[in-house]
């Protein structure tokens, strides 16, 4: 019965401190505001983020632990879109108990 039961997650944001990557993000802008030059972001910014970054900074750990917990087997999604990611969660779940 474990494998017919899931989680599906909604976060709004993904964390993500400042101090982490603001100094990449700022050797990597053109000058222009809301512009983001990927080559400077490969060659300089890149390399200016902590290398445990994304372990610490995911969203779906949340649904991962939740599934951990309670022996959910089934499907295991986070949908990260700010202020409706809980209604595309909801919504995801209702396909994934659509698809049986």
């Amino acid at each position: 019965m474990a494998a017919r039961f899931g989680v599906c997650f909604g976060s709004g944001v993904i964390c993500a401190p400042l101090e982490d990557l603001g100094i990449a993000a700022q050797q990597s802008v053109n000058g222009q505001p809301n512009a983001v030059d990927l080559e400077k972001w490969g060659q300089q910014g890149l390399p200016n983020v902590p290398p445990m970054w994304l372990l610490t900074s995911i969203p779906n750990m949340m649904a991962c632990h939740v599934s951990i917990v309670h022996n959910a087997q089934g499907p295991n999604n986070t949908i990260t879109q700010s202020d409706v990611a809980g209604l595309l969660a909801v919504g995801e779940a209702f396909r994934n108990l659509a698809r049986n």
